[in-house]
């Protein structure tokens, strides 16, 4: 199952939406409900756009 977050707003730190949240993505991936193998190892990805960088987005995958 894909999962995505998006975020719209101030700068923030990555990982106050991918590791810090109770219910984060991370979280998510260990510990799966509904899938019958509770580890998602299929890997992740990560993207983001910092326009006052760059006028490319950063890309992250595993």
């Amino acid at each position: 199952m894909c999962r995505f977050v998006v975020y719209i707003g101030e700068e923030i730190r990555i990982s106050s939406l991918i590791t810090e949240p109770v219910n984060s993505i991370i979280h998510q991936s260990f510990h799966s409900h509904e899938r019958d193998e509770p580890l998602n190892g299929d890997g992740f990805g990560l993207v983001w756009y910092p326009p006052s960088l760059t006028e490319n987005p950063a890309l992250f995958r595993s």
